[in-house]
């Protein structure tokens, strides 16, 4: 079993706080309204846990932009919508009834650049307050069920976690749940962790 301590779900909301609150300003210039998202709450799972916090069910369809990074410690993020949630944002966001059975190409598009201001901020956030580089790929989009987008190759199975970040998106005083995923091997988790303890003066413990 794999946890966080109190200091460290402190230290990690505050700095992903920070690329959250940065996202949100950028994605209200981008739609013209008023964009909020919430404080995340921050949890570090097995890949299995997470995809029951997301859906209850590990074969429920769910959409993701995913990021892939590296630096000091290198992984992958993800932002992952049940799949409600993704067509209600880009209802709000395309200001259209979009279909329950597809997204279209410029749905996608709109989907995948909210993924793209979401994730870079954290990943920036990130950089700045460690003072690491971090390069990223290009975002994607991916849709299908939970299990296999949280899954990575079968030999890294066994070693990887999932740092989960749960935000809610306020838009036209609807709520839409989001989440925040970083994959990461168990060695650059610990050293993720161990450059965060370092920056808030913590002492880590699993």
């Amino acid at each position: 079993m794999i946890t966080l301590t109190d200091l460290e779900k402190d230290a990690f909301a505050e700095i992903f706080n920070i690329g959250i609150r940065h996202a949100a300003s950028s994605l209200s210039q981008m739609v013209g309204q008023e964009v909020q998202l919430s404080i995340p709450i921050v949890e570090l799972v097995e890949r299995d846990e997470a995809a029951l916090i997301l859906t209850g069910d590990k074969q429920s369809h769910i959409i993701a932009i995913r990021e892939k990074f590296q630096g000091s410690f290198k992984g992958e993020t993800l932002l992952l919508f049940p799949e409600k949630s993704s067509l209600e944002l880009v209802r709000l966001l395309l200001s259209e009834q979009v279909p329950l059975e597809v997204l279209t190409e410029m749905e996608k598009e709109a989907l995948t650049e909210v993924g793209n201001i979401i994730l870079t901020g954290c990943l920036s956030s990130l950089a700045d307050m460690l003072k690491e580089e971090i390069v990223s790929e290009l975002p994607v989009f991916t849709e299908g069920n939970v299990a296999s987008l949280l899954s990575i190759s079968r030999q890294e199975d066994e070693h990887s976690v999932v740092l989960f970040l749960k935000t809610q998106f306020s838009v036209q005083e609807k709520e839409i749940r989001g989440y925040v995923s970083f994959l990461m091997e168990l060695d650059a988790m610990d050293l993720f962790r161990e450059k965060v303890a370092r920056l808030f003066g913590a002492v880590t413990g699993v």
